[in-house]
C-alpha cells in the first residue's frame, strides 16, 4: 500500500529547527550590538546627575534643603573628575511628570538623594546634611 503524499512530522522538523536558531542568533545579536542606556550615557554625556527628591510638608526635608541648595549652587552646571555635574531639587508633589520621576527612581521616603553616575543610581545613606558632605559623597563616586 502506497503512503498518502503530504506533510509529515518528519519533513516539518529541519525547518522548525531552522526558524528556532534563526530567531536566537537574531535575539543573541540585538542583545550584543545594541548599547543599553548606560553605555550611551558614560560614553555620550559623561554626566553625573544627582537629585533630590522631597516634599514640602516633611520635615526632614526642611532641615536637609538649606545644605542641598549651596550643595546646588556649588556643584550644578560643573565639573568634577571630568564628569558634567548636574543637580536638582524635584518636590515629588508639585505635578505628576515628578511623581512619575520619584517611582521611576523608586523612592520610597524623604527627602531621597540620588546620584546617577555611569548608569548607576548610588542613595545618599550618610547623616550630615551639609554642602560638605553632600560634595565629599559626589566626589567619592566620581
Amino acid at each position: 500500500m502506497k503512503k498518502p503524499h503530504g506533510f509529515s512530522s518528519k519533513s516539518l522538523v529541519r525547518p522548525i529547527l531552522g526558524i528556532g536558531i534563526l530567531i536566537v542568533v537574531v535575539v543573541i545579536y540585538n542583545l550584543f550590538n545594541r548599547p543599553n542606556s548606560s553605555y550611551v550615557e558614560h560614553f555620550s554625556n559623561n554626566n553625573a546627575d544627582v537629585k533630590m527628591f522631597y516634599v514640602d510638608w516633611c520635615g526632614h526635608c526642611k532641615t536637609t534643603k538649606p545644605g542641598y541648595r549651596q550643595f546646588m549652587q556649588q556643584y550644578n552646571d560643573t565639573q568634577v573628575n571630568k564628569k558634567n555635574v548636574r543637580v536638582e531639587m524635584i518636590n515629588c508633589e508639585e505635578n505628576e511628570t515628578n511623581a512619575q520621576l520619584a517611582s521611576q527612581y523608586n523612592v520610597k521616603g524623604y527627602p531621597t538623594i540620588i546620584a546617577t553616575v555611569d548608569g548607576h543610581n548610588y542613595v545618599y545613606a550618610n547623616s550630615d546634611k551639609s554642602a560638605e558632605g553632600f560634595g565629599t559623597w559626589l566626589k567619592s563616586l566620581l
